[in-house]
């Protein structure tokens, strides 16, 4: 499992850096741009809480269910969540619990990228 956090916290710093380019296609008046913010923290709030970071998934699901025009009101704190993971994102993989091998596994998964990453490394590791 570390493999996978590691994987996760990894693909944190590319999502942070697209809410902040969207944010200022917000500010420009670019509704197009607020809907794709809706959609990055749709996929955090899946993701987060998935893969140990229930910061996360509250803070995104804040944003993703923003009234229209607040978004940006809620993002902050989603950036802060984000750019505190990053920072300590070795500390928290450490901080994980271990969790025992299943006899069998359902993956219900929405995202790609994620589903993918799971797959992926429970293929590697049983």
């Amino acid at each position: 499992l570390d493999e996978l956090h590691q994987q996760y916290l990894n693909s944190l710093p590319d999502r942070l850096e697209s809410l902040k380019a969207l944010v200022k296609e917000v500010r420009l008046g670019n509704q197009d741009a607020e809907e794709k913010i809706r959609i990055i923290a749709h996929s955090l709030y899946g993701s987060g809480a998935t893969f140990g970071f229930p910061r996360i998934s509250e803070s995104s699901g804040k944003v993703e269910h923003a009234k229209p025009g607040e978004i940006l009101k809620h993002l902050p704190e989603l950036v802060s969540v984000l750019k505190d993971t990053i920072k300590l994102g070795a500390a928290a993989v450490a901080a994980e619990k271990v969790i025992e091998k299943p006899s069998s596994i359902l993956l219900i998964e929405d995202d790609p990228e994620c589903a993918a990453i799971v797959i992926h490394t429970i293929r590697k590791t049983y």
